[in-house]
């Protein structure tokens, strides 16, 4: 089924007279050129990392809650080092650990359990951090050129209209996404504008004048 064309305000005799972009709303099409040509250019020349080449989380993984995670006890990042030469010194002792310190002493099988399962999370977790922010970087540069595509698809569009309003009717998607953006940049200017009236309208010592 055909989608229908979102519904203009104004007549083809006012979209034909320069009332295109009014009709369709306040959309100003991006033609933007890389803010860093040389940064940007190397992540949209790098590969995207396929999904299935991502090692998912267990199936039964849930997020430790905030405040949960919060009681944690923690090592600082400039104490990893000497925590990692800790565990190191106490798996070396063997049973010595134990007779030393107590019976009540973990065994130092433990610290060097503890000892692996440190480095292998350490360079996990960075190794993820680093993939995830390249990934986030490549969709960020995606989404620029998608932008900069469709602004210069918008303002030959709109160019069109002018004269053949009709032309609008061949790209109805086009049309919803041009006025999804309006909407969002309206509501967006409407809230900027009542913060800075409510700013204005406090006294200077920040008190409350509704007291």
């Amino acid at each position: 089924m055909k989608e229908k064309t979102p519904k203009l305000e104004g007549t083809p005799e006012k979209l034909a007279a320069g009332g295109a972009a009014e009709a369709i709303g306040h959309v100003n099409p991006v033609i933007a050129a890389d803010p860093d040509p040389s940064v940007v250019s190397i992540v949209r020349q790098g590969p995207f990392i396929p999904p299935e080449r991502i090692v998912a989380a267990p199936v039964n993984y849930l997020a430790i809650p905030p405040d949960v995670k919060h009681a944690l006890l923690k090592i600082a990042d400039d104490e990893v080092s000497e925590a990692r030469d800790a565990l190191d010194e106490c798996a070396g002792k063997g049973a010595l650990l134990q007779e030393d310190l107590g019976k009540r002493t973990p065994p130092a099988e433990q610290a060097a359990a503890l000892r692996d399962e440190m480095e292998g999370a350490h360079s996990a977790r960075v190794k993820s951090e680093k993939i995830a922010t390249y990934n986030a970087d490549k969709e960020a540069v995606l989404f620029h050129d998608i932008r900069t595509f469709l602004g210069r698809v918008e303002r030959n569009l709109m160019h069109e209209a002018e004269d053949n309003p009709a032309v609008l009717d061949q790209y109805p998607k086009v049309v919803k996404y041009m006025r999804q953006r309006a909407d969002a940049i309206s509501s967006g200017m409407a809230r900027a504008r009542a913060a800075k009236q409510d700013q204005s309208e406090k006294p200077a010592d920040g008190s409350d004048k509704k007291k």
